[in-house]
């Protein structure tokens, strides 16, 4: 049993697991919606009508494809913001769940770096709190995946393994006064109300404030043209876009790598053994970056990003 958090995200999650590994007993999905009935509803609009499932229609057949994702799969209602079981309102549901899941994947998150400090908070941090929560009460509960919306690594430099974490393990031994965050914003927002603040300003403000207190301030400066230049180290590998001029300064403190080795391994067993190579095959290094990016990525930003 899967359980998967992060609607939009998470369809093309399903959509593989469903063409591939059409045995999975059962996988519940998470709907930001007020009941059951506006859940299949935004399923339907958003996902079974899209292109992304045109493939696995073809291959079954309207009939088959509508019953498999009758059989595997389980929208349910809620919301990860909420403490008490994610927002959901079907008590017996939520007792099924937390006897049969046994995978949970959290891809749930806001990824525009200058959100509402509140709005982020509550999605990002106590959302993925709430996950976690959520999770420990699932009796046959074997892994926890939860998808960042880019690298951490906290402070840490050199190579930086993939490896799992053990509950309670914390980046560099440090943790997030959560409690004293809330405060901080509860403040603010009673300040700028006292103040009789419009609805813009409150959100501005807001805003800033995100900006102070996030680690990600340096992105939202780049992006604003307020910062002209980069730390780190000249030899690093970097991931980059070509966003507008810049310069890279060095810095010894900003110097690491993330290691591929268990991505390799999957890749090097898939292709010694034949194991589903058909349906797995993926190598880096016989991609033709250029048509790639000229006829696929740009035109699908234009098409699905770009409205």
């Amino acid at each position: 049993m899967v359980f998967y958090f992060c609607f939009l995200r998470c369809i093309v999650f399903v959509e593989k697991m469903l063409r591939v590994q059409p045995n999975v007993k059962k996988l519940y999905l998470l709907v930001r919606a007020p009941d059951a009935k506006s859940a299949s509803q935004r399923f339907h609009d958003e996902a079974i009508a899209k292109d992304l499932f045109r493939v696995l229609r073809e291959k079954m057949g309207s009939a088959s494809f509508q019953t498999l994702i009758s059989e595997k799969v389980t929208l349910v209602p809620g919301d990860i913001t909420c403490e008490k079981y994610l927002g959901l309102k079907d008590s017996n549901l939520a007792e099924e769940m937390m006897r049969e899941v046994g995978i949970v994947v959290n891809l749930a998150a806001t990824t525009n770096f200058h959100e509402r400090y509140d709005v982020a908070f509550n999605l990002n941090t106590m959302g993925a709190k709430n996950v976690l929560d959520f999770s420990k009460m699932c009796a046959k509960l074997k892994m926890l995946l939860h998808v960042s919306t880019a690298y951490v690594s906290g402070e840490r430099a050199g190579l930086i393994l993939e490896k799992p974490y053990c509950m309670g393990e914390t980046l560099n031994g440090l943790n997030l006064d959560l409690d004293m965050e809330k405060i901080i914003m509860e403040e603010r927002l009673i300040e700028l109300q006292a103040k009789e603040a419009t609805e813009q300003e409150i959100t501005l403000a807001m805003k800033d404030l995100g900006i102070q207190r996030t680690l990600d301030s340096f992105v939202v400066s780049y992006g604003k043209g307020r910062l002209t230049c980069l730390l780190g180290d000249p030899q690093s590998i970097l991931d980059m876009s070509p966003l507008g001029p810049s310069k890279l300064q060095e810095d010894d403190e900003l110097s690491s790598r993330y290691d591929d080795t268990n991505t390799e391994k999957l890749r090097m067993t898939a292709r010694e053994g034949g194991i589903e190579t058909d349906v797995f095959y993926f190598d880096p290094k016989i991609i033709d970056w250029e048509d790639y990016f000229t006829n696929i990525h740009f035109p699908g930003l234009i098409k699905y990003v770009f409205k």
